[in-house]
């Protein structure tokens, strides 16, 4: 999965632990990283560790990603899952000719 973002946007990213049927399941622990050329600043929300906020900073692409601890006993058992983020500046890309009235003597 992928998604575009400009310089200065944030976005609400969600992790659903599922099972092999596809029902919810519940994890222990969850925690969130980025890596690549996009600086991107991550705020993991304290009420729901699946879920963070990323803020795009600078522009470029970077992998994030989350990894959960699904063993609910003693042990681990990462899960993880990740999207990629593509971010853009706001900078030009083309330019627009106008041409104004046309002056002088008229044919």
């Amino acid at each position: 999965m992928s998604l575009t973002l400009k310089v200065g946007q944030s976005v609400v990213l969600d992790a659903t632990p599922v099972t092999n049927s596809g029902s919810t399941a519940k994890v222990e622990t969850a925690r969130w990283a980025s890596e690549g050329t996009a600086a991107l600043l991550l705020s993991q929300s304290p009420a729901n560790p699946l879920s963070v906020t990323v803020y795009a900073q600078s522009a470029g692409v970077s992998n994030v990603s989350c990894v959960a601890d699904a063993d609910l006993g003693e042990g681990v058992r990462e899960i993880s899952s990740g999207i990629r983020l593509t971010v853009v500046d706001d900078a030009a890309v083309a330019l627009e000719i106008r041409a104004g009235e046309a002056t002088g003597p008229s044919a």
